[in-house]
């Protein structure tokens, strides 16, 4: 446990001095950057309970003043010692992203596997680390963390924005990438998967017809030009730059992953920068360490 106090040791203190515990480096960067706002840098004292016992402060102690950016790096590498991140990784899933990320950060982690249904469908046990029952979900810091894209950003900042990049064009390209890639690219596929489904569903030959006509509308009418569009913008953003976000590889890329595999396998036109882009990416080490402890994201088609 990690516990910062300022004028009040019993409870610590925000800046604006309400009684507060703060538990995460995260917290501890926001606690910072109020105080430099409202120009009060003062003094906090950082202790670290690495093992829960003992003295009413811990057994460790490190003193931070005035208060800066630093702060908040001393508490994520006290935690990186004291605690160890679980993924619970769901196989054909999302939570590969994870698995890569770890990968390259080079943190070591640990992996609970659960295996899909008949129906494809994650396990109830998922339900019982996360009210949503989906995958990944990351213990972290003595968090339960779910969302890929959230759980990205929380370990770049946790340790010290490894893979996001400096500058401010690329930076928003990375922003943009890391929102877009669930936000917008990948309705239209799972709208496509739908489809796809409805084509190959076991029906009476007098049904198929229909469903067939149904499928056809929702991807002439849908899917199909809406898939058009964003990978067209995609394979143009490649075709001007190696990664997502500029000249070198970031976070961004590794959230885009999911969307790209989709599109290659569910798009019907041919986009060489994305294909490229996937092929050089997944012949990463971390990337092929990751698919070796964790699986590949998709199943193949059949």
């Amino acid at each position: 446990m990690v516990v910062i106090w300022g004028r009040q040791p019993e409870l610590g203190v925000t800046s604006l001095g309400e009684p507060r515990r703060i538990l995460n480096a995260s917290a501890a960067s926001a606690v910072a950057a109020r105080r430099r706002r409202l120009g009060r840098p003062e003094a906090w004292r950082v202790t670290i309970n690495q093992s829960g016992t003992g003295a009413r402060y811990g057994e460790s102690e490190t003193r931070v003043g005035p208060l800066d950016a630093r702060a908040p790096n001393v508490l994520a590498r006290a935690m990186s010692e004291s605690s160890r991140l679980v993924v619970h990784h769901l196989e054909h899933s999302r939570s590969l992203r994870v698995l890569w990320l770890l990968e390259e950060l080079g943190l070591p982690y640990d992996i609970r596997r659960y295996a899909r249904d008949a129906n494809f469908r994650a396990p109830p046990e998922l339900a019982a680390v996360h009210p949503l029952g989906r995958s990944p979900v990351v213990e972290v810091d003595g968090q339960v963390l779910a969302e890929s894209g959230a759980i990205i950003e929380y370990l770049v900042e946790r340790e010290d924005g490894k893979l996001r990049p400096r500058e401010l064009e690329d930076r928003l390209r990375y922003r943009f990438f890391l929102h877009y890639a669930e936000g917008s690219a990948m309705p239209p596929l799972l709208v496509q998967l739908l489809v796809e489904k409805i084509r190959t569903q076991k029906v009476p030959f007098f049904v198929k017809p229909i469903t067939h006509k149904i499928a056809d509308g929702i991807e002439q009418g849908f899917s199909g030009p809406a898939i058009a569009t964003h990978f067209g913008f995609v394979e143009s953003e490649l075709s001007a730059r190696p990664y997502f976000a500029g000249q070198d590889f970031t976070a961004a890329d590794i959230q885009m992953i999911y969307p790209v595999e989709a599109a290659l396998q569910r798009g019907k036109r041919d986009w060489p920068s994305l294909r490229a882009w996937r092929d050089r990416v997944k012949a990463r080490p971390a990337y092929q360490r990751a698919e070796a402890k964790g699986g590949p994201s998709m199943p193949s088609r059949k």
